[in-house]
């Protein structure tokens, strides 16, 4: 698919980005298919799922290597979610219809995931990775950075230490 998107893409430099899907089932071959993207195509982001391959969250030290290629490479990481039911998806256990499961999966799975990054300390740790959350509409977010900062003065110890709010890590880099 990359490489179609890349042929798709080449006669329009100017107009067309193409946004290359990377798996992180394999965190290695993950970071392989991400910087062949960016140096053979000139692919500036990356897409993933907010979903918890192999039951890892983004905070999980199996993704260091992967954030720190992406800010090694200033490849922005977009986060997009899929209602399909092959990884833990929000929602799934209680809505078996679609339309249930898109409401709540979309914009749920990327909160937790915008919560990972910014309180989970993996922002602090990469200051200048790139982040983009995808397809949620925005609406949550004013409350959500509300609530991780109001929280995180609250509960803060139960964090690895961070230097800024976690609002200020999403203005600084999502």
């Amino acid at each position: 698919y990359n490489n179609w998107m890349a042929d798709f893409c080449r006669p329009y430099p100017t107009r067309l980005y193409n946004v290359a899907p990377v798996p992180l089932q394999d965190v290695a071959e993950g970071i392989k298919e991400m910087r062949r993207v960016v140096k053979e195509h000139g692919v500036k982001s990356v897409a993933i799922r907010p979903n918890p391959y192999n039951n890892r969250r983004f905070t999980d030290p199996a993704y260091d290597p992967f954030w720190a290629e992406a800010q090694e490479l200033h490849c922005t990481v977009a986060i997009h979610s899929a209602v399909l039911g092959d990884m833990p998806t929000v929602g799934f256990d209680r809505y078996p219809q679609f339309f249930q499961r898109m409401i709540i999966a979309h914009p749920f799975e990327q909160q937790m995931a915008c919560m990972d990054l910014t309180c989970g300390g993996v922002l602090e740790k990469y200051p200048k990775l790139r982040i983009a959350i995808l397809e949620t509409g925005g609406g949550w977010l004013a409350y959500w950075l509300s609530r991780l900062d109001e929280f995180s003065e609250k509960i803060g110890h139960m964090l690895p230490p961070l230097s800024l709010k976690p609002s200020e890590y999403f203005l600084r880099q999502c």
